[in-house]
């Protein structure tokens, strides 16, 4: 049986404005409010860091996964300075977090499971954004199908295969 997750936020976080740019609000006290204010520091899973544009549209910088929480994994040292090349990316834009929560059940927490998640998402991030932040598990395409993703539209055939594929 496939294991179950559940898409939590978008959340958005707290952006501190700086001579040399903009920073996270990742002091402890800060995460803390954080989390307490969607009470899922908890869980683990998967979680994608990522920025929201004016026109509402949501970009993704870098894919995580938390095997013991969210709380203890998503703003470490190391990740913050991944955000931080991010944000000095984006001058624009709202920082946010989804999480992809693995449902709570009986027995362990399928670690198999969340990884193979994180790979699917850390590759499909990178089809929407090339300059994800992720340094390992990204696949480069071996091909490309003409026409996917051209903005001069695609064929008849092409637009059956989309709509039997589910893009």
């Amino acid at each position: 049986m496939a294991t179950t997750f559940e898409c939590e936020g978008p959340f958005n976080i707290g952006v501190r404005k700086e001579a040399g740019g903009r920073s996270l609000k990742a002091a402890a006290g800060e995460l803390k409010n954080f989390w307490a204010s969607n009470g899922l520091g908890s869980r683990v899973g998967c979680y994608v860091f990522g920025f929201r544009r004016s026109g509402g549209s949501y970009m993704p910088w870098y894919v995580g996964k938390a095997t013991k929480s969210f709380a203890q994994e998503c703003f470490q040292s190391h990740k913050l300075v991944k955000y931080g090349i991010a944000l000095n990316k984006n001058r624009k834009g709202t920082p946010f977090l989804l999480l992809l929560c693995h449902k709570k059940g009986r027995g362990k927490t399928n670690g198999k499971a969340i990884n193979a998640l994180e790979l699917d998402l850390i590759n499909e991030a990178f089809q929407v954004n090339e300059n994800v932040t992720n340094e390992r598990k990204i696949r480069k395409p071996k091909y490309v199908l003409r026409g996917l993703n051209d903005p001069g539209g695609p064929s008849s055939a092409l637009k059956a295969y989309k709509q039997m594929m589910g893009y």
